[in-house]
């Protein structure tokens, strides 16, 4: 009982000291000139016709405004328009071509679609292509023709994938990089294996963090388009080859104000190890196939077939075995002639 009073006792002191406080701070007896509390401005203080719910969007808005102009898009994170051509950051028009059997097909030695397009712009072309080739291909034209001066470049490499992701972004960021900061036309390939994801996937990160890469979505185009492809899958028909050259002639756009283009030879024409391009003739396709540049003319039709007379089981050439002497050289006959006459030998004396 005793522990139970004493609280009880100190809560109700509490209560009139309180009561006390309170009588004398709002009485009328204090200093001259006091104002009560509730009487002064605070002047940063919330504006009370405004309700609490009212002013935090207020102070919330300028933020979410500009996170939205952050946010992550399905675009590349380039400084520079995807889909405007980026050979305006050219400085001239000499544009070097890489590739394999792909871009060979366009070249000027198959349908010259690629010349077509580009020269007409104010660009200077050099297509060194060849069929088969694979990335290492592109750091050999480097070593070979960079020296020469190029202004833009475009490149296409991974339809022949050696199956090796890290090998082939490292080849290919070591091309990118060696182009510097020229405006450069790098185009995906067509998907006619799912290994070459692997090679788009590696292609799309290069161009995601390069501003002067423009990516030419040639997987895009081809994927599930009988018309462009032959019967491969991967290489051009007449369609096709129009679409890549118009595709290319896209990214890159005008060569620089004044530019007078011309298509270049090349020293990389080795398409030994298959044909660029299937070639499936149309009414009113404009393409040629290449004929034979020497002095004799087009190659002539092979000669007729020729038949030989299979010897007779009798004859010297026969199969022979290992122990059997070698067969005599073929002889012409002997002629005929009258046999010789027969004499009697000559008498032996004493018989």
């Amino acid at each position: 009982m005793l522990r139970r009073a004493a609280p009880s006792g100190l809560i109700a002191l509490a209560s009139l000291v309180l009561v006390g406080c309170g009588g004398e701070a709002l009485g009328d007896d204090g200093p001259p000139g006091t104002i009560e509390l509730g009487e002064l401005s605070d002047p940063f203080a919330p504006d009370p016709t405004v309700s609490a719910t009212s002013v935090v969007p207020s102070t919330v808005v300028p933020s979410t405004a500009a996170a939205s102009t952050t946010a992550p898009s399905s675009a590349p994170p380039t400084t520079v328009d995807p889909d405007a051509p980026i050979g305006r950051l050219a400085v001239g028009n000499r544009v070097l071509v890489i590739g394999d059997s792909i871009l060979a097909a366009i070249s000027d030695r198959y349908g010259d679609e690629l010349c077509d397009q580009l020269v007409p712009a104010g660009w200077s072309v050099e297509v060194d292509a060849e069929s088969g080739r694979s990335a290492e291909f592109g750091l050999e034209v480097l070593d070979d023709r960079l020296a020469a001066g190029w202004d833009a470049a475009v490149v296409m490499l991974g339809n022949n994938y050696r199956d090796s992701a890290v090998q082939f972004d490292e080849q290919m960021a070591e091309i990118l990089d060696r182009l510097g900061s020229r405006p450069i036309v790098l185009l995906t390939v067509t998907e006619f294996e799912t290994s070459r994801a692997e090679v788009n996937y590696v292609l799309e990160g290069l161009a995601a963090s390069r501003s002067n890469v423009w990516l030419g979505p040639w997987r895009t185009v081809s994927a599930g388009n009988d018309a462009l492809l032959g019967g491969d899958g991967l290489h051009l028909s007449t369609a096709g080859r129009a679409a890549l050259a118009g595709l290319v002639a896209e990214g890159l756009g005008a060569a620089p104000a004044g530019s007078v283009g011309s298509c270049l030879d090349s020293d990389y024409e080795d398409d030994s190890q298959g044909p660029p391009t299937i070639y499936v003739p149309e009414p009113d396709d404009p393409y040629v196939p290449p004929v034979d540049d020497d002095e004799d003319g087009p190659p002539q039709p092979p000669p007729p077939a020729t038949t030989t007379t299979v010897p007779t089981a009798t004859t010297t050439t026969a199969p022979r075995s290992g122990t059997d002497p070698p067969p005599a050289p073929p002889t012409d006959p002997p002629a005929a002639t009258d046999p010789p006459a027969v004499t009697a030998p000559p008498s032996v004396p004493g018989t």
